[in-house]
């Protein structure tokens, strides 16, 4: 299927314009069902806050995105209007509309008044599907982002074991305090992915840290997964299926969240 695009303004060596499309899918997602995405990045480049080395979009680029190579509010609505009416008849049974993308969705200049737009013509269009995103959650000690996350059906923030050295964040490790903040956030879900082999997270020295810090969220849910995709390190390897269920199942014997377990 073929969506109408928004023309931003492209990270390539000579800034030329180019067509990027700012929906994809909808597709199946291990954890959103039929998900629509939905990506308010600039185009053919990362662009995010953190490098992470499981990352599937590759290493985050040293420079600072200009605020005219997002896309307009203006794009966003135009796309909206013209492929939700289509996707309303030909997917009926999509279930979510999500806030992802190339990297990190929180940095879109306008994202409250994007939240909105989304969320106004979805009701329109598409009654049915919820939103949801996949963040790091840094920005979310900005009210303005606070509110807006808290508008979105299924908030998903990452919290990874050895954050520091997994997640590689560029502007310092804001973590602890990052956390209380993240506990005011109803019915929140983290995200944790783990790993094994030369980059394990999976040993007491990494998992006891990162259950206090779960402790202190207090989530509605904790989703552990592994590598399903190519990963910036190449060498990274997949935690296996038994030791994500032991990590589960000690965190639901510290915790009381519901933990669920992706391969």
């Amino acid at each position: 299927m073929s969506y109408s695009t928004a023309t931003v303004r492209s990270l390539n060596p000579t800034h030329s314009l180019a067509q990027w499309p700012l929906l994809y899918g909808p597709q199946e997602s291990r954890r959103f069902g039929f998900s629509l995405g939905v990506n308010l990045l600039p185009a053919e480049e990362k662009t995010c806050n953190f490098d992470c080395l499981y990352c599937e979009c590759g290493w985050t680029p040293w420079m600072t995105t200009p605020w005219t190579w997002f896309p307009t509010l203006e794009s966003l609505e135009e796309t909206l209007n013209e492929s939700f009416p289509t996707l309303a008849r030909r997917h009926p049974s999509l279930d979510t509309i999500t806030f992802s993308g190339n990297g990190e969705p929180t940095l879109y200049p306008e994202f409250p008044a994007a939240v909105n737009l989304v969320r106004e013509l979805g009701r329109k269009y598409l009654p049915w599907a919820r939103t949801a995103i996949l963040t790091n959650g840094t920005k979310l000690g900005e009210r303005g982002l606070f509110n807006a996350i808290c508008q979105i059906d299924i908030k998903c923030v990452k919290l990874d074991a050895g954050h520091t050295w997994m997640n590689r964040p560029r502007e310092g490790d804001q973590l602890n305090a990052l956390l209380s903040v993240w506990a005011e956030i109803p019915n929140l879900t983290l995200q944790s992915f783990f790993s094994e082999g030369r980059f394990d997270n999976t040993c007491s020295k990494w998992l006891d840290p990162w259950i206090e810090q779960v402790k202190s969220v207090k989530p509605r849910r904790v989703q552990l997964y592994t590598l399903d995709r190519s990963p910036a390190v190449g060498v990274m390897q997949k935690a296996s299926l038994s030791t994500l269920s032991r990590i589960a199942r000690r965190l639901a014997s510290e915790v009381d969240t519901e933990v669920q377990v992706f391969e």
